[in-house]
């Protein structure tokens, strides 16, 4: 968030589509405008329907007090791959296309992934400093929503792939 100039308040911007929020509206808004809102939640419908992203929808539940955003790693044939890029705009689960650095833990936002299986949690701040895991939610079962090639993550450093693999 920037600050808006000279009146020290900081500038907030939609989560759906990045439209500046104006300054008169309630602090906890996160929405520029109704369609918005109702866009975000209508395509969270489809996360529902998928018993591995409700449940992992309701582990994240536990995140919110200490974490802002989450990323999800996967070890695949001796690369990890994390998700979202953190460099580059990425495909969300409403389908526009975002650059943010991760997804929202709240309100929740399902992740985009490639294949479906366990993946390795890893939280932020708001700040997107990492935030220490929380029991119950080190690794969760995803599935894919939208069609994205592995290749579409960011491949991460040999550190990570230790760690997933201690975590299995």
């Amino acid at each position: 968030m920037r600050s808006d100039s000279g009146s020290g308040l900081l500038e907030r911007f939609c989560i759906r589509c990045g439209e500046k929020i104006a300054m008169g509206r309630q602090k906890n808004t996160r929405f520029h405008n109704p369609a918005c809102k109702q866009a975000w939640y209508e395509a969270r419908l489809l996360s529902r329907a998928s018993e591995n992203l409700a449940y992992a929808e309701q582990q994240f539940g536990h995140c919110r007090n200490r974490a802002h955003w989450y990323r999800l790693a996967i070890l695949i044939d001796k690369t990890v791959w994390m998700y979202p890029p953190i460099d580059r705009p990425s495909m969300r689960f409403d389908g526009l296309f975002r650059s943010t650095p991760g997804f929202l833990v709240a309100p929740y936002e399902p992740p985009i992934v490639p294949l479906k299986g366990r993946y390795s949690v890893y939280l932020f701040d708001a700040d997107a400093r990492p935030v220490p895991s929380i029991d119950g939610c080190r690794l969760v079962r995803v599935e894919p929503l939208r069609q994205i090639a592995l290749e579409s993550g960011d491949r991460c450093a040999d550190h990570f792939k230790n760690e997933t693999k201690s975590q299995k």
